[in-house]
């Protein structure tokens, strides 16, 4: 009886060490609807993360956009409406790490990994693999829009994964979906 108690504890405590390492499992803190999310390595660019798996890439805890940020999304357009203050956070992204290789972001719903994106500048002579958020603008002092588009990836053959039916039924559930 004491080895079969000794050998249980040791799983536990295994399983348990194995889950604080893996930071790719599902946290508690993700947001349940449709999100932005950045990287937790601000170092990593969009195309570094292009070269990685999605699932193996280490998210923010939090996320920079989530619906409740969203005035609208026309879904047919791949474009949206932010609030004031999700627009400042974008605003501060765009300033503050300005790359030809563009600042990766995975669009999730429902605390599913949907797809890789990048917000990008229109000065990169880099052709992106994968959707797109020109913040070009943002980097201006007086650019005050707060609608964004996301841009189909470059890639002709690709499918668009834009229009993912998950995406489409988190912004329908959250009441912030427009045709």
């Amino acid at each position: 009886m004491k080895k079969y108690t000794i050998f249980i504890c040791a799983i536990i405590f295994l399983v348990g060490y194995h889950c604080t390492k893996n930071k790719n499992l599902l946290k508690p803190g993700w947001y349940d609807g449709f999100g932005f999310y950045t990287l937790s390595d601000t170092t990593v660019t969009a195309t570094d993360a292009a070269q990685k798996s999605i699932n193996s890439l280490i998210l923010a805890d939090e996320a920079i956009i989530t619906d409740e940020d969203l005035e609208y999304y026309k879904w047919s357009e791949q474009s949206f409406s932010l609030t004031s203050k999700a627009n400042e956070k974008i605003r501060e992204i765009a300033k503050s790490r300005q790359t030809v290789f563009g600042i990766p972001f995975i669009v999730m719903a429902k605390k599913e990994r949907i797809y890789l994106g990048a917000f990008w500048y229109a000065f990169s002579s880099v052709a992106p693999v994968f959707p797109t958020i020109d913040v070009t603008n943002y980097i201006l002092k007086d650019y005050n829009s707060n609608i964004l588009k996301i841009e189909k990836s470059w890639i002709e053959n690709q499918p668009d994964l834009r229009n993912d039916s998950r995406i489409n039924m988190a912004l329908q559930e959250a009441g912030v979906l427009i045709p």
